[in-house]
């Protein structure tokens, strides 16, 4: 960490409290890191980004009241710079572009480890930032048949959230 910098601030979201724990325990070895809060479901990751204003938000894809994907929607809807990564047991199911309609810089499987974890948490904050929404929307093509496909899987795998 640059001498003087302030460590970036993450929000952990996930409804297992052990994941929650562990993960927390490794981004606090780091002195760039820090977390700032956490979420056990879907509904409280979009109250406490907009209270807590991390930079990062590390979301579960399923959780009660509200899945990850409508979370990371509506988060980035009231807060367009946060970075969001889906840390999930099901990233091999979620294409390239509907992580980006829902606006998630990264997916990671849980089975891949809380090290490659750590590391993504870091290459997401380095890297540059993408330019604002107007801007990019000039250069976003038309879904593609993949796309469709993607959204399908993906609707399917979640359901529809609980009525609250």
């Amino acid at each position: 960490m640059i001498p003087g910098a302030k460590p970036k601030r993450v929000l952990i979201a996930d409804d297992s409290r052990t994941v929650r724990n562990l993960v927390k325990t490794f981004i606090e070895e780091r002195t760039d890191l820090e977390v700032c809060g956490e979420a056990d479901d879907g509904q409280q990751a979009v109250e406490k980004t907009r209270a807590l204003e991390p930079d990062l938000v590390l979301l579960d894809l399923s959780m009660p009241r509200m899945n990850g994907a409508e979370a990371a929607s509506l988060i980035k809807k009231s807060n367009p710079n946060v970075r969001i990564i889906l840390f999930t047991m099901y990233s091999e199911n979620i294409g390239r572009s509907l992580t980006a309609a829902i606006g998630v810089e990264a997916v990671l499987s849980k089975p891949d480890g809380i090290a490659a974890l750590v590391r993504t948490i870091g290459e997401v904050l380095d890297a540059p930032r993408a330019p604002p929404e107007s801007q990019a929307v000039s250069s976003v093509a038309a879904p593609s048949a993949e796309w469709e496909l993607d959204t399908i899987s993906f609707v399917h795998l979640l359901g529809r959230p609980k009525s609250q």
